[in-house]
């Protein structure tokens, strides 16, 4: 039997059960008739173009089936053959090797590994479509669809990357992404910068109702043991840093968390001023707050209660535990700006406002601000008999009011207003009715008049709303302007 492959070089081949010499119509003969010893490339035959199913060769090697493979499972295979399987006592053999040397330079490129299907009929079989499918044994473990999906671990991938396990029996990773031991080669190792182990960065440019989750985890169970159910575990050296459990609970520090963030100390934090922290950095830094209008909120506790029957709330629960203290400062809440306390809620429960250190239930070091809409001017604080305060005249006095000479009201409480109706004569209105009587008239120099008149006073007439003053001048004996002030006492 004779196959003739063209070539372009002059050589000998010696193979196993085959002869081959050249022919100058450039045809190389191999005669399966006269076996040969093995050998080797006696010299390497340049520019060696072989064809299989084609007398032209495009490639160095080119192997075409020459008429359609209908019910051919492999059209183009290398097999050995039970008699030709792979046996060795040590090292790595290797059934097919691709590892061709590059020296490439300019804008050139390469591939290692081309492949490359082309579908004439568009009216493909309803069998899977594979550019690439690695088995053992039958059982496919890697597959690369016509479409670009990648699988492994399921023939039939439903994403760019699908990663199934076949059976996780035991297996404490069934899907693992994993460098070498320290010092080993495969682990990250630089001299700077930072490097990204996995690195999920999605370009995302969406229009109209889209949107996107960076990172999906999605467990479904159908039946779980009595251990830890997370969805995602960060560790370093094989400790827990935080959890996330199916159940939705979030914990820093700690494997049970047992609310949606639970945060946990894992050992003593001797000289850590902040064991827990929500930061940002300084100002001007990236991650401060930093906007042109509105306002914004680095913490906000907003929850929306729906509660029914005997159930009862808090917003915000501060409870320390004191196992044993030292001698500084303790404090359940400190406000402040700048390093600066504003306000200050202390472990006995004094609170400070302007003062780091209060000395009674409430504290306040500047000025204060009580509107209840009892205030008024001079009025002073009151408490009733349950101590609760309200602004009040000062005692035994109901109403008063300063009025200057051409009728204006300058200071008081209770009082409406004031009207200098004719002169010498002046209408006073209550904000209340009156349930009291005038006590005391004042009259005072204001530089109007001379110094040397003298002046007097009487309460003409008095409605319960309102009273009239008519004022006198002594050496006249006639109706004269003056400022004064009034008092009303009770009965």
């Amino acid at each position: 039997m004779k196959q003739t492959w063209r070539t372009h070089a002059v050589g000998i081949l010696l193979a196993t059960g085959l002869m081959a010499t050249y022919v100058w119509a450039e045809t190389l003969e191999i005669n399966s008739l006269y076996p040969m010893p093995v050998g080797v490339f006696d010299k390497v035959l340049a520019n060696l173009s072989i064809g299989i199913g084609t007398t032209t060769p495009t490639s160095l090697l080119q192997i075409q089936q020459s008429t359609n493979s209908a019910n051919i499972v492999s059209p183009v295979a290398l097999n050995i053959d039970s008699t030709g399987r792979l046996t060795a006592g040590s090292d790595v053999q290797t059934f097919v090797r691709i590892a061709p040397a590059i020296n490439q330079t300019g804008t050139a490129g390469y591939t290692a590994l081309l492949v490359n299907a082309t579908e004439t009929n568009t009216n493909t079989g309803s069998g899977p479509k594979n550019l690439i499918d690695l088995q053992t044994g039958g059982t496919s473990r890697f597959v690369v669809q016509s479409a670009g999906n990648v699988g492994i671990g399921t023939t039939t991938p439903a994403s760019l990357l699908h990663l199934q396990p076949t059976s996780s029996t035991n297996t404490a990773s069934p899907i693992a992404l994993d460098v070498n031991s320290a010092g080993a080669a495969g682990e990250l190792t630089a001299n700077s910068g930072v490097q990204n182990f996995v690195r999920i960065a999605p370009s995302i440019n969406q229009t109209s109702t889209a949107g996107y989750t960076a990172l999906l985890v999605n467990s479904t169970e159908t039946a779980t043991g009595s251990g830890p159910q997370s969805l995602l575990n960060l560790q370093t050296g094989g400790t827990s840093r935080m959890v996330v459990q199916s159940s939705g609970n979030v914990g820093i520090g700690t494997t049970s968390p047992t609310s949606l963030v639970h945060i946990q100390q894992s050992a003593d934090s001797a000289t850590t001023a902040n064991p827990v922290a929500l930061d940002i950095n300084s100002v001007g830094a990236a991650g401060g707050l930093t906007a042109n209008a509105n306002t914004q909120n680095f913490v906000r506790v907003a929850p929306t209660i729906n509660q029914s029957g005997t159930a009862g709330y808090t917003g915000l629960l501060v409870n320390s535990t004191e196992t044993a203290t030292g001698s500084g400062p303790k404090s359940l809440l400190d406000l402040q700006t700048g390093g600066t306390s504003r306000m200050i809620v202390h472990e006995s429960g004094n609170v400070g406002i302007g003062t780091a250190t209060p000395t009674a239930k409430l504290e306040v070091q500047g000025s204060v601000k009580i509107a209840d809409g009892t205030q008024g001017a001079n009025k002073v604080l009151t408490s009733n008999a349950a101590g609760l305060a309200s602004w009040q005249p000062p005692a035994g006095i109901k109403e008063w009011g300063l009025v200057k000479w051409n009728g204006t009201l300058v200071a008081g409480f209770g009082v409406a207003s004031s009207t200098r109706v004719k002169r010498g004569f002046y209408r006073i209105t209550f904000t209340n009715p009156l349930t009291t009587r005038i006590a005391v008239f004042s009259v005072f120099d204001d530089n109007v008049h001379s110094r040397d008149k003298i002046f007097w006073m009487e309460q003409s007439t008095q409605t319960p709303t309102s009273f009239e003053v008519d004022s006198y001048d002594v050496s006249s004996d006639g109706l004269d302007d003056h400022s004064f002030m009034f008092i009303t006492t009770g009965n």
